[in-house]
C-alpha cells in the first residue's frame, strides 16, 4: 500500500459551534415545544392521537434544525474532505488540494456570500483550502493541525503545506485582506 492510498473509514471528524445561542435555543426550544404540546393534548380530553405525533415531529424538526445550523462539521475519510455548515456542504478529493493553511476570518470575510464560505458568518480561526482547479473554501475549525495530518494521511500532496497562497487562482476580490500564515518558499 503506497503512502497516498486512502485508508478505509474516517480519519478525522471535528465540529465547532459557531453560534452557541442558536444551539441552546434548539436544545431548549425543541423539548419545550414537545412538553407544551403534550400538555395541551393531555388537558384536552377529546384529542386524537395524531396531534401528539405532529407535536413530536415539530419539536424534533425545530430543535434539530437549530442545533444543526449552529456549527461547522468536518470529516476526512475515504480520500475525501467533507465540510458541512448548516445547509451548505462541500466535498473535495484530498488529492485535489493544492493549498491548505491557517487563517483568521474577520467581519466581511466571515460573512462573505457563497457556497464555499463555511464559517457560518462568525469571525475566528479556521483554514483556507484551494483546490488545484481553483475552488476556494474557507471553514472554521479549532483543530487545523489534526485536519492537516488527516489530509496528508488520506492522500493530499504534502507540498500543499509549503506553497504560498495562490492569489491568481482565487476569484474573491478581497482575498489579500485575510490574515493568513505567511509562506515564502515555492517548492517548484
Amino acid at each position: 500500500m503506497s503512502d497516498r492510498t486512502p485508508a478505509p473509514g474516517p480519519g478525522y471528524e471535528s465540529g465547532v459551534v459557531t453560534n452557541p445561542l442558536l444551539r441552546i435555543a434548539g436544545m431548549v426550544g425543541g423539548p419545550a415545544i414537545m412538553v407544551a404540546g403534550t400538555g395541551i393534548l393531555i388537558v384536552d380530553e377529546g384529542a386524537f392521537w395524531w396531534p401528539l405525533l405532529a407535536v413530536v415531529l415539530l419539536a424534533a424538526a425545530v430543535g434539530g434544525t437549530l442545533v444543526y445550523v449552529s456549527s461547522v462539521h468536518m470529516r476526512v475519510g475515504n480520500g475525501e474532505l467533507e465540510i458541512n455548515a448548516g445547509y451548505r456542504s462541500v466535498r473535495l478529493r484530498t488529492g485535489s488540494v493544492g493549498y491548505v493553511g491557517r487563517a483568521r476570518f474577520e467581519g466581511r470575510h466571515a460573512r462573505r456570500l457563497g457556497r464555499f464560505n463555511l464559517t457560518n458568518a462568525r469571525a475566528g480561526e479556521g483554514v483556507e483550502i484551494v483546490s488545484r482547479n481553483g475552488t476556494y473554501v474557507t471553514a472554521r475549525t479549532d483543530t487545523p493541525d489534526e485536519l492537516v495530518r488527516a489530509l496528508i494521511a488520506e492522500g493530499m500532496d504534502p507540498s500543499a503545506l509549503r506553497v504560498p497562497f495562490p492569489f491568481e487562482s482565487v476569484s474573491y476580490r478581497r482575498v489579500r485582506e485575510i490574515q493568513r500564515e505567511k509562506r515564502t518558499v515555492n517548492p517548484a
